[in-house]
């Protein structure tokens, strides 16, 4: 059995459109990450419901880029630059999460090595 996937083409720049997928995309992410803590392992049924459904909504918001066009090389790269960090902040921020140099440096190095990754052909 063969699967048959259809042929997108690229686009060479961001639309409007594009962005606020992008954006939408980000920011369900992120709000789905940072319920995390308050899911208590997957045990409380409203957190982790809230947690599921904007993950998969972010996950569908990347789907739909990837389908107008926007290059899996670049989508990906950036969402794994971004969300980590923001997320980190967040934890920092709101959670009250201890923060040392060496984290800060782990994040910024890893970010940086995602985005050498992704310009790489």
């Amino acid at each position: 059995m063969k699967i048959r996937m259809k042929r997108i083409e690229h686009q060479k720049t961001a639309s409007p459109t594009t962005v606020l997928l992008f954006s939408g995309a980000i920011v369900l992410q992120i709000v789905g990450m940072s319920l995390f803590p308050l899911t208590a392992g997957y045990t409380k049924f409203w957190p982790t419901l809230a947690s599921i459904l904007t993950l998969l909504l972010g996950s569908l918001l990347f789907c739909r880029m990837l389908y107008k066009g926007v290059a899996l090389s670049f989508l990906i790269p950036l969402g794994s630059a971004v969300m980590p960090l923001v997320v980190s902040m967040l934890g920092i921020f709101v959670y009250g999460e201890s923060v040392s140099a060496l984290k800060i440096t782990l994040l910024v190095v890893a970010c940086a090595l995602i985005g050498i990754a992704g310009k790489m052909k």
